[in-house]
Protein backbone atom coordinates (compact mmCIF):
# COMPACT_ATOMS: atom_id res chain seq x y z
CA UNK A 1 0.00 0.00 0.00
CA UNK A 2 1.31 3.55 -0.67
CA UNK A 3 3.40 5.47 1.67
CA UNK A 4 1.21 8.27 1.25
CA UNK A 5 -1.82 6.31 2.84
CA UNK A 6 -2.43 6.58 6.51
CA UNK A 7 -4.29 3.94 7.64
CA UNK A 8 -6.30 4.84 11.06
CA UNK A 9 -5.99 1.23 12.04
CA UNK A 10 -6.60 -2.19 10.77
CA UNK A 11 -8.17 -2.87 7.45
CA UNK A 12 -11.99 -3.89 8.22
CA UNK A 13 -13.74 -6.97 6.25
CA UNK A 14 -16.11 -5.09 3.68
CA UNK A 15 -18.88 -6.26 1.89
CA UNK A 16 -18.42 -5.30 -1.81
CA UNK A 17 -17.53 -2.07 -1.30
CA UNK A 18 -18.52 1.00 -3.25
CA UNK A 19 -16.09 4.07 -3.47
CA UNK A 20 -18.07 7.22 -3.56
CA UNK A 21 -15.94 10.48 -3.77
CA UNK A 22 -16.50 14.16 -4.85
CA UNK A 23 -13.43 16.83 -5.19
CA UNK A 24 -14.83 20.67 -5.24
CA UNK A 25 -13.59 22.70 -8.55
CA UNK A 26 -14.15 21.38 -11.82
CA UNK A 27 -17.00 18.98 -11.78
CA UNK A 28 -18.51 20.96 -8.02
CA UNK A 29 -20.28 23.98 -8.59
CA UNK A 30 -20.62 25.41 -5.24
CA UNK A 31 -19.50 22.65 -3.65
CA UNK A 32 -22.46 20.25 -3.76
CA UNK A 33 -21.35 17.35 -4.36
CA UNK A 34 -18.72 17.62 -1.34
CA UNK A 35 -21.84 18.45 0.72
CA UNK A 36 -23.67 14.87 -0.49
CA UNK A 37 -20.68 12.95 0.96
CA UNK A 38 -20.54 14.76 4.11
CA UNK A 39 -24.04 14.60 4.66
CA UNK A 40 -23.80 10.44 4.07
CA UNK A 41 -21.03 10.44 6.17
CA UNK A 42 -23.24 11.94 9.01
CA UNK A 43 -26.43 10.09 8.37
CA UNK A 44 -24.42 6.92 7.91
CA UNK A 45 -22.44 7.10 10.80
CA UNK A 46 -19.64 6.54 8.82
CA UNK A 47 -15.87 5.41 10.48
CA UNK A 48 -12.33 6.96 9.43
CA UNK A 49 -10.37 4.22 7.59
CA UNK A 50 -7.15 6.64 6.22
CA UNK A 51 -5.83 9.95 5.33
CA UNK A 52 -4.18 10.72 2.47
CA UNK A 53 -0.45 13.04 3.41
CA UNK A 54 -1.37 16.34 2.16
CA UNK A 55 2.45 16.56 1.15
CA UNK A 56 1.82 14.40 -1.57
CA UNK A 57 -1.18 15.78 -3.96
CA UNK A 58 -0.93 19.44 -3.15
CA UNK A 59 1.06 22.43 -4.05
CA UNK A 60 0.64 24.32 -1.21
CA UNK A 61 1.34 28.02 -3.11
CA UNK A 62 -1.62 27.15 -4.88
CA UNK A 63 -3.98 25.55 -1.86
CA UNK A 64 -3.16 27.41 0.84
CA UNK A 65 -3.09 25.86 4.39
CA UNK A 66 -5.41 28.21 6.40
CA UNK A 67 -4.42 29.27 10.52
CA UNK A 68 -7.33 28.99 12.36
CA UNK A 69 -7.88 30.05 16.47
CA UNK A 70 -8.95 27.23 18.27
CA UNK A 71 -9.24 27.33 22.02
CA UNK A 72 -7.05 30.48 22.00
CA UNK A 73 -4.07 29.18 20.01
CA UNK A 74 -3.43 29.42 16.55
CA UNK A 75 -3.11 25.98 14.15
CA UNK A 76 -2.73 25.34 10.91
CA UNK A 77 -5.45 23.48 8.41
CA UNK A 78 -3.69 21.45 5.67
CA UNK A 79 -6.22 20.42 2.68
CA UNK A 80 -6.60 17.31 3.47
CA UNK A 81 -8.04 14.26 1.55
CA UNK A 82 -9.77 11.84 4.49
CA UNK A 83 -11.46 7.99 3.45
CA UNK A 84 -14.43 6.71 5.87
CA UNK A 85 -15.87 3.66 5.91
CA UNK A 86 -19.48 3.14 6.32
CA UNK A 87 -22.06 0.41 6.57
CA UNK A 88 -25.75 1.97 5.83
CA UNK A 89 -28.60 0.04 7.57
CA UNK A 90 -30.24 -2.28 5.45
CA UNK A 91 -27.71 -2.08 3.16
CA UNK A 92 -26.58 -5.05 1.06
CA UNK A 93 -22.97 -3.25 0.55
CA UNK A 94 -20.32 -1.00 2.41
CA UNK A 95 -19.50 2.05 0.99
CA UNK A 96 -15.83 4.34 1.03
CA UNK A 97 -16.47 7.95 1.41
CA UNK A 98 -13.82 10.56 -0.08
CA UNK A 99 -14.50 13.93 -0.20
CA UNK A 100 -12.24 17.56 -0.36
CA UNK A 101 -10.09 19.46 -2.51
CA UNK A 102 -9.46 18.59 -5.60
CA UNK A 103 -5.66 17.40 -5.41
CA UNK A 104 -3.21 19.50 -7.58
CA UNK A 105 -0.14 17.08 -7.81
CA UNK A 106 0.49 13.12 -8.57
CA UNK A 107 -3.24 12.54 -9.75
CA UNK A 108 -1.34 8.70 -11.38
CA UNK A 109 0.40 8.25 -8.00
CA UNK A 110 -3.31 8.78 -6.06
CA UNK A 111 -5.73 6.65 -8.19
CA UNK A 112 -3.28 4.23 -7.75
CA UNK A 113 -3.09 4.40 -3.82
CA UNK A 114 -6.98 4.90 -3.91
CA UNK A 115 -6.88 1.60 -6.13
CA UNK A 116 -5.19 -0.41 -4.19
CA UNK A 117 -6.54 0.25 -1.33
CA UNK A 118 -10.29 -0.64 -2.64
CA UNK A 119 -8.52 -4.06 -4.05
CA UNK A 120 -7.49 -4.91 0.08
CA UNK A 121 -10.81 -4.85 0.79
CA UNK A 122 -12.24 -6.16 -1.93
CA UNK A 123 -14.03 -3.32 -4.02
CA UNK A 124 -14.39 -2.92 -7.85
CA UNK A 125 -17.13 -0.67 -8.22
CA UNK A 126 -16.36 3.73 -8.11
CA UNK A 127 -18.89 6.35 -8.72
CA UNK A 128 -17.87 9.99 -9.19
CA UNK A 129 -20.16 12.78 -7.65
CA UNK A 130 -20.61 15.81 -9.37
CA UNK A 131 -23.13 19.27 -9.77
CA UNK A 132 -22.81 21.32 -13.01
CA UNK A 133 -24.38 24.16 -13.93
CA UNK A 134 -28.11 24.43 -15.85
CA UNK A 135 -30.92 26.37 -16.13
CA UNK A 136 -32.64 25.05 -13.32
CA UNK A 137 -34.38 27.15 -10.41
CA UNK A 138 -33.74 26.73 -7.31
CA UNK A 139 -36.89 25.96 -5.98
CA UNK A 140 -37.47 22.65 -7.43
CA UNK A 141 -35.69 19.02 -7.72
CA UNK A 142 -32.45 18.96 -9.09
CA UNK A 143 -32.23 16.57 -12.22
CA UNK A 144 -29.81 13.77 -12.44
CA UNK A 145 -27.69 12.29 -14.77
CA UNK A 146 -25.79 9.06 -15.26
CA UNK A 147 -22.71 9.64 -17.68
CA UNK A 148 -19.69 7.13 -18.54
CA UNK A 149 -21.18 4.29 -16.63
CA UNK A 150 -21.18 0.51 -16.80
CA UNK A 151 -24.00 -1.35 -17.72
CA UNK A 152 -24.52 -2.38 -14.76
CA UNK A 153 -24.50 1.26 -12.87
CA UNK A 154 -27.63 2.05 -15.57
CA UNK A 155 -29.62 -1.06 -14.50
CA UNK A 156 -28.82 -0.03 -10.75
CA UNK A 157 -29.99 3.67 -11.19
CA UNK A 158 -32.67 3.19 -13.52
CA UNK A 159 -30.97 5.60 -15.78
CA UNK A 160 -29.14 5.63 -19.37
CA UNK A 161 -25.91 6.53 -19.34
CA UNK A 162 -24.83 9.74 -21.75
CA UNK A 163 -21.38 9.27 -23.49
CA UNK A 164 -19.68 12.55 -23.65
CA UNK A 165 -17.44 13.47 -26.68
CA UNK A 166 -16.15 16.35 -24.96
CA UNK A 167 -12.43 16.71 -25.37
CA UNK A 168 -10.16 18.71 -23.91
CA UNK A 169 -8.89 19.27 -19.70
CA UNK A 170 -10.29 17.26 -17.21
CA UNK A 171 -10.68 17.13 -13.51
CA UNK A 172 -9.19 14.01 -11.29
CA UNK A 173 -12.27 12.22 -11.30
CA UNK A 174 -11.89 11.51 -14.58
CA UNK A 175 -8.73 10.07 -14.29
CA UNK A 176 -9.39 8.10 -11.77
CA UNK A 177 -12.66 6.88 -13.28
CA UNK A 178 -11.02 6.19 -16.18
CA UNK A 179 -8.35 4.02 -14.59
CA UNK A 180 -10.56 2.04 -13.12
CA UNK A 181 -12.56 1.50 -16.68
CA UNK A 182 -9.54 0.53 -17.81
CA UNK A 183 -9.07 -2.09 -15.44
CA UNK A 184 -12.79 -3.24 -16.43
CA UNK A 185 -14.04 -2.34 -12.66
CA UNK A 186 -17.85 -0.71 -12.68
CA UNK A 187 -17.21 3.05 -12.95
CA UNK A 188 -19.31 6.10 -13.69
CA UNK A 189 -20.53 9.35 -13.02
CA UNK A 190 -23.50 10.77 -11.27
CA UNK A 191 -23.97 14.31 -11.50
CA UNK A 192 -26.93 17.05 -10.97
CA UNK A 193 -28.12 19.86 -12.03
CA UNK A 194 -27.34 23.08 -9.79
CA UNK A 195 -28.81 26.53 -10.72
CA UNK A 196 -26.52 28.10 -12.69
CA UNK A 197 -26.95 31.72 -11.18
CA UNK A 198 -26.33 30.42 -7.29
CA UNK A 199 -22.00 30.19 -7.55
CA UNK A 200 -21.32 30.36 -3.68
CA UNK A 201 -22.38 27.78 -1.21
CA UNK A 202 -23.59 24.46 -1.77
CA UNK A 203 -27.31 23.97 -2.73
CA UNK A 204 -29.87 21.81 -0.69
CA UNK A 205 -31.63 20.40 -3.58
CA UNK A 206 -28.45 19.07 -5.39
CA UNK A 207 -27.79 17.10 -2.06
CA UNK A 208 -31.02 15.78 -1.93
CA UNK A 209 -31.11 14.95 -5.43
CA UNK A 210 -27.83 13.15 -5.78
CA UNK A 211 -29.07 10.93 -1.93
CA UNK A 212 -32.25 9.83 -2.87
CA UNK A 213 -30.61 8.65 -6.38
CA UNK A 214 -27.74 6.68 -4.54
CA UNK A 215 -30.51 5.17 -2.47
CA UNK A 216 -32.20 4.03 -5.66
CA UNK A 217 -29.35 2.86 -7.04
CA UNK A 218 -28.17 0.73 -4.34
CA UNK A 219 -31.23 0.15 -1.91
CA UNK A 220 -30.24 2.39 1.06
CA UNK A 221 -32.75 4.58 2.83
CA UNK A 222 -30.80 7.85 3.88
CA UNK A 223 -32.89 10.25 6.05
CA UNK A 224 -32.95 13.91 4.27
CA UNK A 225 -34.97 15.40 7.15
CA UNK A 226 -31.63 17.84 7.94
CA UNK A 227 -31.97 18.58 4.35
CA UNK A 228 -35.68 19.60 4.14
CA UNK A 229 -34.70 22.38 7.38
CA UNK A 230 -31.77 23.22 5.24
CA UNK A 231 -33.69 23.78 1.92
CA UNK A 232 -36.76 26.01 4.08
CA UNK A 233 -34.44 28.41 5.32
CA UNK A 234 -32.14 28.06 2.10
CA UNK A 235 -35.56 29.81 0.21
CA UNK A 236 -36.67 32.19 2.90
CA UNK A 237 -32.71 33.70 2.56
CA UNK A 238 -32.48 33.99 -0.83
CA UNK A 239 -36.26 35.42 -1.31
CA UNK A 240 -34.91 38.01 1.74
CA UNK A 241 -32.22 39.19 -0.59
CA UNK A 242 -33.92 39.68 -3.36
CA UNK A 243 -36.35 41.66 -1.97
CA UNK A 244 -33.42 43.87 -0.73
CA UNK A 245 -32.29 43.71 -4.88
CA UNK A 246 -31.89 46.74 -7.07
CA UNK A 247 -33.63 44.87 -9.51
CA UNK A 248 -35.64 41.87 -8.08
CA UNK A 249 -38.38 41.79 -10.81
CA UNK A 250 -35.88 40.95 -13.08
CA UNK A 251 -34.32 38.73 -11.24
CA UNK A 252 -38.16 37.15 -10.47
CA UNK A 253 -38.92 36.77 -13.35
CA UNK A 254 -35.88 34.93 -14.56
CA UNK A 255 -36.38 32.23 -11.77
CA UNK A 256 -40.74 32.11 -12.42
CA UNK A 257 -39.48 31.24 -16.14
CA UNK A 258 -37.04 28.86 -14.91
CA UNK A 259 -40.10 27.49 -13.37
CA UNK A 260 -42.62 27.34 -16.08
CA UNK A 261 -39.65 25.89 -18.05
CA UNK A 262 -39.15 23.05 -15.61
CA UNK A 263 -42.82 22.40 -14.78
CA UNK A 264 -43.43 21.87 -18.50
CA UNK A 265 -40.86 19.75 -19.11
CA UNK A 266 -37.76 19.22 -16.79
CA UNK A 267 -34.43 19.31 -18.17
CA UNK A 268 -32.39 16.43 -19.49
CA UNK A 269 -29.53 18.41 -20.39
CA UNK A 270 -26.78 20.81 -18.57
CA UNK A 271 -26.84 24.11 -20.47
CA UNK A 272 -30.60 23.53 -21.89
CA UNK A 273 -32.20 26.60 -22.53
CA UNK A 274 -35.83 27.56 -22.35
CA UNK A 275 -38.59 27.66 -25.09
CA UNK A 276 -38.46 31.30 -25.07
CA UNK A 277 -34.79 31.42 -25.65
CA UNK A 278 -34.00 32.53 -22.21
CA UNK A 279 -30.58 31.43 -21.55
CA UNK A 280 -27.84 31.52 -18.56
CA UNK A 281 -25.98 34.52 -20.34
CA UNK A 282 -29.38 36.70 -20.34
CA UNK A 283 -29.20 36.55 -16.38
CA UNK A 284 -27.85 39.77 -15.12
CA UNK A 285 -24.88 38.96 -12.61
CA UNK A 286 -25.28 38.59 -8.99
CA UNK A 287 -24.24 41.50 -7.88
CA UNK A 288 -26.96 43.13 -10.36
CA UNK A 289 -29.93 40.70 -9.53
CA UNK A 290 -29.43 39.92 -5.74
CA UNK A 291 -27.65 42.13 -3.74
CA UNK A 292 -26.11 40.42 -0.62
CA UNK A 293 -26.68 36.91 -1.61
CA UNK A 294 -22.90 36.02 -2.22
CA UNK A 295 -22.55 37.34 0.77
CA UNK A 296 -25.15 35.04 2.64
CA UNK A 297 -24.00 32.27 0.74
CA UNK A 298 -20.71 32.48 1.50
CA UNK A 299 -21.38 32.87 5.13
CA UNK A 300 -23.67 29.52 5.15
CA UNK A 301 -20.23 27.81 3.83
CA UNK A 302 -18.71 28.85 6.75
CA UNK A 303 -21.27 27.82 9.26
CA UNK A 304 -21.13 24.15 7.99
CA UNK A 305 -17.56 24.00 7.68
Amino acid sequence: MHEALRLSGELPRLRDPVLLAAFSGWTDQAGSAVATIRHLRREWDADLLAELDPDYFYDFTADRPQVRLEGGARTIRWPRLRIYVARPQDAERDFLLLAGKEPSLRWQTLAEALTDLMRELGGSTSIMLGALGGAVPHTRPSPVMLWGAHRDLEAAFGLESTFSEYQGPVGFQNALAMHHTSLGWSSGFLFAMAPHYLTMGPHPNVVKSLVEALDRGFGTSTSTDRLAGWNEEFERRIRAAMEQSEDTTRASRYIEQLEAQYDASPPTAFGSRSEDGIGASELPSSDEVIRGLEQFLRDQRTEQG
